[in-house]
């Protein structure tokens, strides 16, 4: 209201100086896009030093997260920081990082674990510092606790960064998420027991799986998967699975459920050729629903259903 006399305000924000950092996703259209946008690296924004990194989940590694984002940027200012960089991105979004959580890390042995405390604990991670700690309740001196986890962290970064000291035994976030269930089929029953076999107790995203015959298969191909860790996609699922025979089929139940999405084209002529060819089709191990969007004025837009948890937009 103060400044609206002077004419149209287009945006106006309050800046808290006292607001901890955020983090930053972008995606690129290609890897060399991505890979060149990593050199970025402790480059100083606003008094911030960022840290880049490929994101865990990004199969093409073309998504990239960026951490220690200055608490005042917003999403159009870190995409203008990497265009002015010469790498635009496809993609820019900005979260808050105001929390950060703690985390376990297990080594083979006890030497090992009091190196890795003595090396780590005030190290930079993710454009935080961490403080590493032997637990006092581990009996054979191998677990550590780590603490100013900042937000946006996956187990496969905290693994990467502490076993420059040795061998990782075992690493979890403790974020709070959920762990979710699947379902994964084979063709064969043989295969499914020898699965279960092998893969029950199994450690997948830095937690321990179980694996059990789905009692109701008749043909006994069918298992189901319990403790599956937040951020695991079905194809994740598949390749953890494949290595005992091929998968038929997987699907992973996330918290969440099934989302929608909306696709939209620049011509009904091939709107109307993705609804007769699409619909129905498999998404992310799950049949998606393709139709018209009934208040769509020129026929080009789609509502598209059952997408399921995980899956981003570049890969619809």
């Amino acid at each position: 209201a103060l400044f609206q006399g002077c004419g149209l305000v287009k945006f106006a924000d309050v800046k808290d100086p006292n607001a901890a950092p955020r983090i930053g996703q972008v995606r690129f259209d290609t890897w060399e896009q991505a890979n060149a946008a990593l050199g970025l690296t402790g480059t100083i924004l606003d008094g911030h030093e960022i840290a880049i990194k490929v994101h865990a989940g990004s199969k093409d590694q073309t998504k990239l997260q960026v951490f220690n984002v200055p608490p005042s940027m917003a999403w159009q200012e870190l995409k203008d920081f990497f265009t002015q960089a010469g790498q635009t991105p496809a993609f820019c979004d900005v979260s808050s990082g105001s929390s950060t959580t703690t985390a376990e890390v297990r080594y083979e042995d006890a030497p090992t674990a009091q190196m890795a405390a003595n090396s780590l604990n005030g190290s930079i991670l993710g454009g935080a510092t961490i403080m590493v700690t032997l637990d006092m309740a581990s009996q054979d001196k191998t677990k550590l606790n780590v603490s100013n986890v900042p937000a946006g962290i996956e187990w496969q970064e905290l693994k990467d960064h502490f076993k420059q000291y040795g061998t990782v035994a075992f690493v979890q976030i403790n974020d709070g998420k959920a762990k979710g269930g699947g379902e994964v089929r084979f063709d064969d029953a043989m295969v499914a027991q020898h699965a279960v076999d092998t893969l029950n107790g199994s450690v997948l995203g830095g937690a321990t799986i179980s694996v059990t015959l789905d009692m109701n298969s008749q043909d006994r191909t069918k298992l189901i998967i319990g403790n599956i860790p937040p951020g695991i996609e079905w194809q994740e699922l598949k390749d953890h699975f494949k290595q005992c025979g091929t998968v038929a089929f997987v699907s992973t139940a996330a918290s969440s459920g099934s989302g929608g999405a909306e696709v939209r084209y620049d011509d009904p002529t091939h709107a109307q050729m993705a609804v007769s060819t699409l619909n129905g089709s498999m998404l992310g191990g799950s049949a998606i629903t393709v139709s018209f969007d009934p208040n769509s004025q020129d026929g080009a837009k789609l509502i598209v259903g059952n997408v399921p948890a995980g899956i981003e937009w570049q890969e619809l």
